[in-house]
């Protein structure tokens, strides 16, 4: 896989590297490999850009975003989504919005840029339903429950998440289903309610461990063990957290 990048990129075949590119996003998320995810969309990138392929460049900047947030290089998944929106917005490319509108909002809430956050939420559920792309509307409803968690708003957190959740089943949107019981998870842990945490975090497991979704599982495994440390169970919170951290939504 790694010679055909490079075969591809010396022939200047930017559409192939793009395939392909698409074709691992998923295999390099869930299998950990960030880094070479994200080295290979800086290439693809790059490779369009000198090939006058904006449509494929916008894509490959989009996976670049995709995994700098992954690395928690929240100011690079911004710097990129916003490279790949102004590309999108020129290529009149409304399809491609919602679900870059979201990513680059969840870069901005981490980032403390709740503002921003909420109005690229808001104009990514508005394209959506437009659309009628009901998987990106239930995951910009979800950040935007991530949103009002920030800032301490648990009732509205609680709804919106709830909300998407429903959407999320109704979809058959595996990952996002698993997103939001986690979230869910992680409101109801800051409101003292241990036990439903619990609940909702083994929910959120057994969805990630069916869909082979070994990064989100390890997230959801150490907001676990966090959970089930503080209410005493330390025989089980070890192997599920073995070093100390810090968890919030994802």
């Amino acid at each position: 896989l790694r010679a055909a990048f490079d075969t591809w990129e010396a022939q200047q075949q930017t559409e192939r590297a793009a395939r392909l590119l698409e074709a691992l996003h998923w295999f390099w998320l869930v299998h950990g490999h960030l880094s070479e995810g994200r080295e290979q969309a800086a290439r693809v990138a790059t490779l369009a850009a000198e090939t006058d392929r904006p449509d494929l460049q916008a894509l490959a900047l989009d996976h670049g975003s995709a995994f700098a947030f992954h690395l928690r290089d929240y100011a690079a998944a911004c710097a990129l989504a916003q490279q790949s929106l102004v590309l999108r917005r020129m290529l009149g490319d409304v399809s491609g919005l919602p679900s870059l509108l979201v990513l680059l909002a969840a870069a901005e809430l981490r980032q403390g840029d709740a503002r921003g956050a909420r109005a690229h939420l808001e104009e990514s559920m508005d394209i959506a339903r437009q659309t009628g792309d009901m998987v990106n509307y239930s995951r910009a409803l979800a950040d935007l429950a991530n949103v009002a968690h920030e800032q301490a708003d648990y009732v509205v957190a609680r709804v919106l998440h709830r909300e998407s959740l429903a959407l999320a089943r109704q979809n058959g949107d595996l990952q996002g289903e698993a997103a939001v019981l986690n979230n869910l998870a992680v409101v109801a842990r800051d409101q003292g309610e241990r036990s439903e945490a619990c609940r909702l975090f083994e929910e959120s497991i057994a969805i990630r461990r069916a869909s082979g979704d070994r990064h989100g599982l390890a997230l959801t495994l150490a907001n676990l063990g966090d959970v089930v440390g503080q209410l005493g169970d330390y025989d089980r919170a070890t192997p599920l957290l073995p070093a100390p951290t810090v968890h919030r939504t994802h």
